[in-house]
């Protein structure tokens, strides 16, 4: 088994009000990666134990609109935050990175800042790679298709989503990558110029499938770990579109696990941009406000809040639903 030539993705992000956009707008989903993948995984245990914790943080809601948002000093208390509803299933979706990119990536920052935070408490990540089996000579052909959608991407994302695989097996927690049958790509490849939305159904019912499996090995255990995805921000949406609902795992997963989903989006703040994709996300017009004001206030005003970038924020878009806006990378 070997896995397919490189990240694909499609350009759409944020919650329920996003749908498929150009090129090079808010990156997302459809994902495979080059290398050769191992299909084991290091076994976690099986109930909770010895979970990194971080206390809570003690801010308050601060006033963005109709929004709650929380300004921190760092991701892992956001995501502490987050956790504090003991969701079984955590679905994080991400902008990938684009191509010449400067600043840290969400999958880089999510491996090293949050994912410790998970050790003990998450049983398996489920990673929106699609593995091709090796004598599959029509993943070749998708690949090709997809090439346009994958361009724009930085060349180090499928790295950093083998990376996270990879360190998320060291921290004990089992990592899955998803694995079609060869007659799913000599599908995709006959759907020529529609192959991008073929795979995004397909990567859907993958992922859908196998947290469901998890979720009943863990039911059966007796095991209180939660089960993670990680992948473009658009497959974990809880509200979505009617165009994009074909491609979204959040309401059956919301419905398998009796509302204990969680919907996390993470947004690098150096890949916003001020384009009509970016601007229909719930959070956008907040968050802009909130980073405009920065240089604007006064000293010793304090009743408007800002964020001059060192701060990370975390808004809550509905009950089961954020979206962590990272602080800035420091210029080297």
């Amino acid at each position: 088994m070997t896995v397919s030539a490189s990240i694909l993705g499609l350009g759409a992000c944020g919650p329920s009000t996003r749908g498929p956009t150009a090129h090079g707008e808010p990156p997302a989903s459809v994902n495979s990666a080059s290398g050769a993948a191992s299909g084991t995984a290091a076994s976690s245990p099986s109930a909770v134990a010895s979970v990194s914790t971080v206390p809570l943080p003690t801010s308050t809601p601060v006033p963005c609109g109709a929004l709650n948002c929380r300004l921190l000093d760092q991701p892992d208390q956001a995501l502490a935050f987050v956790l504090a509803s003991n969701p079984r299933v955590l679905a994080v979706g991400e902008a990938h990175a684009p191509k010449g990119a400067a600043a840290r990536s969400a999958t880089g920052r999510f491996t090293k800042e949050l994912l410790p935070l998970l050790r003990g408490r998450a049983s398996d990540l489920v990673l929106e790679l699609l593995v091709a089996p090796s004598s599959c000579k029509a993943a070749a052909d998708v690949e090709k298709l997809q090439a346009p959608v994958v361009d724009p991407q930085a060349d180090t994302n499928q790295a950093e989503f083998l990376g996270l695989r990879d360190e998320a097996e060291q921290a004990g927690i089992r990592a899955h990558l998803l694995e079609p049958k060869c007659q799913d790509y000599e599908a995709a490849a006959r759907e020529g110029a529609n192959s991008t939305s073929f795979l995004l159904v397909l990567i859907e019912a993958l992922t859908e499938d196998r947290v469901g499996h998890l979720l009943d090995q863990n039911e059966k255990q007796g095991s209180a770990q939660l089960v993670v995805t990680y992948g473009g921000a658009m497959h974990n949406d809880l509200t979505p579109r009617a165009e994009i609902e074909p491609y979204s795992f959040g309401p059956p997963l919301a419905a398998r696990t009796q509302g204990a989903y969680v919907e996390l989006d993470l947004i690098v703040p150096e890949f916003i941009k001020d384009t009509e994709s970016w601007r229909t996300l719930p959070w956008y017009s907040h968050f802009k406000r909130l980073t405009s004001s920065a240089g604007a206030r006064s000293a010793g005003d304090t009743a408007s809040p800002s964020n001059n970038g060192d701060k990370v924020t975390l808004y809550q878009t509905a009950p089961s639903s954020f979206a962590l806006i990272f602080d800035r990378t420091p210029p080297k």
